[in-house]
């Protein structure tokens, strides 16, 4: 029920278009959250009785998955960072954000 929940509540489903006169639109249609605090609010049993919240189960935090293997790069371990674009934003825009942050993520690196 919790993984259904989960799946459901915060799925990102590509937007569609819409023609509107001479304008092309595109149709939100996504249920995304924008904070993962909002995940509290999420039904996880509705019906009969009282409504039973995500917050009533669980407590919601942001973090990570635990390290469970690493990138190599012409045999030597590098850093991989998965790249996700939302629906409703620009490829090019996602993709210049990365070049202009590129060089203040790898002074993090420590120096080999």
């Amino acid at each position: 029920m919790i993984v259904k929940a989960l799946a459901t509540g915060n799925a990102v489903i590509p937007a569609g278009n819409v023609r509107i006169g001479d304008y092309m639109q595109i149709t939100p249609i996504n249920t995304d959250l924008p904070s993962i605090k909002e995940l509290e609010y999420l039904p996880i049993k509705m019906g009969q009785g009282p409504t039973v919240f995500m917050r009533d189960i669980a407590t919601i935090t942001d973090g990570s998955d635990i390290l469970a293997g690493y990138a190599l790069y012409n045999g030597r371990r590098t850093v991989y960072v998965p790249l996700i674009k939302r629906a409703d934003a620009s490829t090019v825009s996602v993709v210049n954000a990365l070049k202009a942050n590129l060089a203040s993520m790898q002074n993090m690196l420590p120096k080999m």
